[in-house]
């Protein structure tokens, strides 16, 4: 029995299987395909039956990362995208974390939102 961990980056998406009993762990990187995250997972998971004799079947979990969203919305590439409060919660938009590090400095210029 397998855990199986992929996650998945802009350049390359990180493979790592750990034998549940034995310990055995195996490692590697593929390149990810950015217009299909998925199939960077699926190339791993084919590596991994094909050069170390993993079957899918012994994979007892699967945990799948990636950066791919938050990279998108940092740098400010993707679609359009809204950020939607509920009614009466309009202000937490604007508090934020509700914790400033400058609490009365009147002059502190908030970051930039990541949704304007």
């Amino acid at each position: 029995m397998y855990y199986l961990g992929v996650d998945t980056g802009g350049t390359f998406t990180d493979v790592v299987a750990l034998h549940a009993k034995s310990g055995r762990l195996i490692t590697f990187k593929v390149p990810s395909v950015p217009s299909d995250p998925a199939q960077a997972a699926r190339h791993g998971i084919e590596r991994l039956r094909d050069q170390h004799g993993v079957k899918p079947s012994e994979i007892a979990r699967f945990i799948y990362g990636t950066t791919v969203a938050t990279n998108a919305i940092l740098e400010g590439k993707g679609a359009t995208t809204a950020l939607v409060a509920t009614k009466g919660t309009k202000d937490v938009l604007e508090i934020a974390r509700m914790w400033r590090h400058r609490l009365f400095d009147l002059a502190l210029q908030k970051p930039t939102p990541l949704v304007p």
